[in-house]
């Protein structure tokens, strides 16, 4: 009989431990101190805490300490551990976010469409993701651009240097 009841009263401690540390986490993280919470949620998920809920957390944390690349991954974790469309749809949204952070734009679109799958109604998601297509759209100008200012600098640097050899022969000439 003691054995079982040691059994529960284990069982119920090592249960407090992930919540526990998702409540330090919590807190840290509403005080800013990002690395604190990700501290603390690494142990809860250590500890088995709700690894979507938990990871969903991090992954805020990081987002918040600017580890946008480090959010995305984490954020990927937790959709592929998450059970509900609505925490579904907060992950996609959040991952849709860092993406955009880290200008990763193929990914933040994909993101934030996967989000309004699930929630077709979210305004936020919806806004973010005309942003991103506008965000792509000007990188891939810039990008061009940046292209056609190399290439004219590169055609420049050959006349110039074709336009140096032609006055070397002619002063060679001259000197014969």
């Amino acid at each position: 009989m003691r054995i079982i009841i040691l059994l529960l009263i284990a069982t119920s401690v090592f249960a407090e431990l992930p919540s526990r540390e998702v409540k330090i986490g919590n807190k840290a993280a509403q005080s800013g101190q990002t690395d604190q919470a990700q501290y603390h949620y690494v142990k809860a998920l250590e500890n088995h805490a709700d690894t979507s809920t938990v990871m969903y957390n991090l992954g805020n944390a990081m987002y918040d300490a600017g580890e946008f690349e480090r959010a995305m991954k984490i954020y990927s974790g937790a959709i592929d551990s998450t059970r509900t469309s609505e925490q579904l749809e907060h992950a996609y949204y959040n991952m849709g976010n860092a993406s955009l952070q880290a200008q990763k734009f193929d990914q933040a679109i994909a993101s934030y469409i996967e989000a309004l799958r699930h929630d077709p109604d979210d305004p936020d998601a919806k806004q973010n993701l005309e942003l991103a297509l506008r965000m792509k759209k000007q990188s891939e100008q810039q990008q061009q651009q940046q292209q056609s200012q190399d290439e004219n600098k590169q055609d420049q640097q050959e006349k110039q240097e074709q336009q140096q050899d032609q006055q070397n022969q002619d002063q060679q000439k001259q000197d014969e």
